[in-house]
């Protein structure tokens, strides 16, 4: 089992300003209400819609100049016994599973992780006041917080065992299985195929995501108004504003950062 300790690195500071940013934005257009997922046998999905958080922000640090990835794996966040006497909780993957999230990952600075929507209460699950995981940082409001990156099903198993006994703490277990390089096609509703791009394409056309990492981009920079102030179909048909413009300097500043990448 591998602690994931922090990372000094030259772009970090810009990474974590940038999120600030745009996350609670992307977390709005992108968050679903949880639902039984018909495409997955019926079982229960909360809506964090993991892939589409990830991707559009692998996309987003890509044009920024930041060498991202694509992970695929199996993530748990639990909570131990309280000091008041509660049971441990725990929501994600349990180890039978196998899988079934998705993160983003930037060599030489972390785990980015901000699609769990761990303030909802779910089943026996406490509410947790979080933003996310940003490198080696996974702040939880009142409680303390570990994070660990295992590597084997046996040290999933450990890692959960050793949460589910740390009183008054929160842990957020993960483990990447399959890394992709990111790549523009990524960014394709075919390739995200999930139940919010099914949904945001009825209502912002095929290239829902270009547009949305675009709409994103602009909001970080202060010239596209927020749009997490309106209902989320609303917000989806918004992104149809993006102008070609914006969009064709999105694909030029991820075209141009996989070419250095691709030359190293």
């Amino acid at each position: 089992m591998t602690d994931n300790s922090p990372v000094d690195t030259p772009h970090a500071a810009p990474v974590k300003q940038f999120l600030d940013g745009v996350v609670p934005e992307l977390n709005s257009l992108a968050w679903l209400d949880p639902f039984n997922n018909g495409a997955d046998r019926g079982r229960w999905d909360p809506g964090w819609s993991c892939r589409d958080h990830s991707v559009v922000l692998a996309a987003l640090l890509t044009a920024s100049g930041t060498h991202t990835q694509i992970i695929h794996g199996a993530s748990v966040y639990l909570q131990g016994p309280t000091s008041a006497g509660e049971d441990p909780t725990g929501v994600g993957n349990a180890l039978e599973q196998g899988g079934g999230h998705t993160w983003v990952n930037v060599p030489g600075f972390g785990t980015i992780d901000v699609s769990p929507r761990l303030d909802a209460r779910v089943q026996h699950w406490r509410p947790l006041h979080v933003t996310g995981l940003v490198g080696s940082e996974w702040p939880v409001s009142g409680l303390a917080s570990h994070v660990a990156i295992v590597d084997s099903a046996a040290a999933y198993q450990q890692a959960f065992a050793i949460a589910t006994n740390a009183v008054d703490t929160a842990t957020a277990i993960y483990w990447p299985k399959q890394t992709e390089e990111f790549r523009a096609g990524m960014l394709d509703v075919s390739y995200i195929d999930s139940p919010l791009a099914h949904r945001m394409s009825e209502a912002a056309g095929p290239d829902c995501y270009l547009k949305l990492a675009a709409h994103l981009l602009r909001f970080a920079q202060g010239s596209r108004r927020r749009l997490a102030t309106v209902s989320q179909r609303k917000a989806w048909r918004f992104l149809n504003q993006v102008d070609q413009e914006t969009i064709g300097e999105l694909t030029q500043a991820i075209a141009a950062q996989l070419a250095v990448q691709q030359g190293k």
